[in-house]
């Protein structure tokens, strides 16, 4: 019996291997609700979220082209994934970060357009799904080699701190899994790309074992490295850091902090200068961009439509509000959390929106009558 038959390798195998690789594309979650939730990048290279969307896209591509069903489910939600990542990084990556993503996303639609073009027009279907072939497996050999400038900083120093060995052992099992599918079915395409990266896998544990992880940040007088989130982060830290995270399990845990509104990288636009809730859900919110997530209770009928209606002003211009607060709305993320929205509050909400009512009721009529007059004179 071959081994195109042997249900094992053909079945069994490439379903855990989608098991395995969908619980490494979604371990930086949680990592990146925490971004969303404070604002602060910290760690976190944004550059790896694009390059997942990248790899994801080569893969769901050739299996569209071959009709694998198997290349499917962690790709798709490798993809989607890859787009919530990058979206919420964005916001808080500095410029030229964000360029960079921006251009990889045009290299990426420029680069997928252009083959379906080709593939559509000017090859056959054979010709076609080779072409998809080589593609992943190009864009998952780049994904692999990433690490490599790591592995060479850790041979030059010797020092293995920045590989992190769960990560490593987790890459090691995905490559074999889909290398033995590969063979299976004997399509080079996914066995030679998974088997060096399988490679790359086993590489990391052996310099991991070699040289161990010595923290040196405590002679030279700094802060020592995070604690072990790197199963998190892994992802993240990939572009610059390899595959590793940060030290063992002896770092201190970080203290939890709230960032100011103002200090928020995204406070440049007037709309968004408080802090973000962490809720997904929130994000179906319809005035999620005016209470930052959060709407105060109201304590009549008109409190939360005026609300509404004062907090854009409010926001934007950084007018005093509730408590006397500094910043716009008048409330600090510590008001937040006890009693944000008290009677003065709504208040001097319901008052702006009233103003604004009368401001609006004054003008209107006067500009009715400058555009009649202009009528007539034309007239």
């Amino acid at each position: 019996m071959g081994l195109e038959n042997n249900v094992f390798l053909t079945d069994v195998v490439p379903a855990f291997g989608n098991l395995l690789a969908t619980l490494m594309l979604i371990s930086p979650l949680p990592a990146v609700l925490r971004l969303r939730a404070t604002g602060r990048l910290g760690d976190i290279n944004p550059l790896p979220y694009p390059l997942t969307i990248y790899n994801a896209s080569g893969w769901l591509a050739y299996g569209y082209a071959t009709s694998n069903p198997y290349l499917f489910p962690s790709n798709y939600i490798g993809f989607i994934a890859g787009v919530f990542f990058t979206v919420t990084a964005h916001s808080a990556a500095p410029r030229g970060a964000q360029d960079r993503v921006a251009a990889i996303f045009m290299v990426g639609a420029f680069h997928f357009i252009g083959m379906g073009i080709i593939a559509l027009f000017w090859l056959s279907n054979e010709a076609a799904d080779k072409m998809w072939g080589i593609n992943a497996t190009v864009i998952l050999m780049v994904y692999y080699v990433i690490p490599l400038s790591t592995m060479f900083e850790v041979i030059k120093k010797k020092n293995a701190i920045s590989i992190y060995i769960p990560l490593a052992i987790g890459a090691t099992a995905n490559g074999c899994l889909w290398t033995a599918y590969g063979f299976a079915l004997k399509d080079f395409n996914i066995w030679f790309c998974n088997a060096f990266g399988a490679v790359i896998g086993v590489i990391q544990l052996v310099l991991r074992g070699v040289y161990g992880a010595r923290d040196d940040s405590s002679g030279a007088g700094l802060p020592p490295p995070p604690g072990a989130s790197a199963v998190v982060t892994a992802l993240s830290r990939a572009a610059s850091g390899g595959l590793g995270g940060g030290g063992g399990g002896g770092a201190p845990a970080r203290k939890k902090t709230v960032e100011l509104p103002s200090e928020h990288p995204s406070a440049k636009y007037p709309g968004a200068k408080e802090g973000r809730g962490s809720s997904i859900l929130m994000l179906l919110n319809p005035y999620t961009y005016l209470h930052s997530h959060e709407r105060a209770p109201s304590t009549s009928n008109g409190s939360l439509a005026m609300r509404e209606l004062g907090a854009p002003m409010t926001g934007g211009l950084g007018g005093g509000g509730g408590g006397g607060g500094s910043m716009a709305g008048g409330s600090t993320g510590t008001d937040r959390e006890g009693s944000s929205s008290g009677p003065s509050s709504t208040n001097d909400l319901e008052s702006r929106g009233a103003g604004m009512v009368r401001t609006v009721s004054g003008v209107a009529p006067k500009i009715a009558s400058v555009v009649t007059n202009t009528v007539a004179g034309r007239q």
